[in-house]
């Protein structure tokens, strides 16, 4: 009870022995010395519920290029992206271009998607990785807004065909992408009419000949 600026203790009974529970309990520790290796990321991707199918025995580790360059039975070329697990459980996509690759890094025990541009990138620390192929049907994006520029006229993106860009005003192609190295960086490119914007497995992609670019 409150007695001026101190406090008095109440005994409200008797004193009681100490007690122990005997319950069993599981603590978890942390360890940084002594860790197992990682296993192949690979390895690790499970049932994935946004793709149409994964291709783990095509997913190249160390080198650019994370998939293969591969065509369909019509002779077009396959988009591949890359789906990755975080260390959170979460599932990210990423895209698969020239400059980017899956390396593991020792000091950390543990994979990590890089995209590398002119000296210039971002990785991401994973857990499991592999090439997939993946529509807008299991998994939609969000609708797209528009990038704006002072002193220049927006029209709608039309997703899904040669030329994100309509003819008619033709104009640039103006996009932000959401990567780390591109947070709040506006790019302009010249060719609109040669791009096209779809959604795979909820992240809206550029793609402009054999080229990828996540938006």
């Amino acid at each position: 009870r409150p007695v001026g600026e101190s406090t008095d203790c109440v005994l409200l009974g008797e004193p009681l022995p100490s007690r122990m529970c005997t319950a069993p309990v599981t603590i978890n520790t942390k360890r940084t010395v002594g860790c197992p290796a990682t296993a192949d990321p690979r390895t690790l991707m499970a049932e994935d519920p946004c793709v149409d199918e994964l291709f783990p025995n095509k997913t190249r580790l160390n080198q650019y290029w994370i998939c293969p360059n591969d065509k369909d039975e019509n002779g077009s070329v396959i988009y591949y992206i890359v789906r990755v697990v975080m260390f959170d459980g979460t599932r990210k996509t990423f895209f698969d271009s020239q400059w980017s690759w899956l390396r593991y890094d020792a000091a950390h025990n543990s994979w990590f998607y890089f995209y590398n541009e002119n000296d210039v990138g971002y990785k991401h620390f994973i857990v499991g990785a592999s090439c997939a192929i993946a529509s807008a049907t299991k998994c939609p994006c969000a609708p797209i807004a528009p990038a704006m520029m002072p002193g220049r006229s927006a029209y709608p993106i039309i997703p899904d065909k040669k030329g994100a860009c309509p003819a008619q005003p033709a104009g640039l192609l103006l996009y932000i992408t959401w990567g780390d190295w591109y947070a709040n960086d506006v790019r302009v490119q010249n060719h609109g009419l040669e791009m096209y914007l779809t959604c795979k497995a909820g992240a809206w992609m550029f793609y402009r000949a054999d080229n990828h670019y996540n938006l």
